[in-house]
């Protein structure tokens, strides 16, 4: 049996009551990036004008869309949007959608402060049986 602790970090804020991309703009300028990469819902890029709404939002400031992030959040989609986001030069990652989405980005910031580039490489980041990093 394993054993463990997850330690979830304080939820900064939520914006409710308009649109999504003025809230994302707003986010963007608040953080003072240039270089944004959108992680999105395959199905929202292309059955809906949201994603298109947060694009003209937030103009130049677009460094790349990821949309390919199939459910469960396979480890060879993290690492090919990784690999989008680090050649895009992402300055902040943005999501929109559901859970596998926002699942990846996590595991692509993993792979970015870490240089992972391989699915393999991932197990370097799971925790030994005594609870610490390998």
């Amino acid at each position: 049996m394993h054993t463990g602790r997850v330690a979830f970090g304080a939820m900064e804020a939520v914006v409710f009551g308009k649109p999504a991309a003025e809230a994302v703009a707003d986010e963007v300028h608040r953080l003072d990036s240039e270089r944004v990469f959108l992680m999105v819902s395959g199905t929202l890029n292309r059955s809906t004008d949201e994603v298109a709404a947060v694009r003209r939002a937030l103009g130049n400031r677009v460094a790349g869309v990821f949309d390919r992030m199939p459910p469960h959040t396979p480890r060879g989609a993290v690492i090919e949007a990784a690999a989008a986001a680090r050649q895009a030069g992402a300055d902040l990652i943005a999501t929109i959608g559901g859970g596998s989405v926002t699942d990846g980005a996590k595991a692509v910031q993993l792979c970015l402060a870490n240089d992972i580039r391989t699915p393999e490489a991932l197990d370097d980041c799971r925790p030994r049986p005594d609870g610490s990093a390998s």
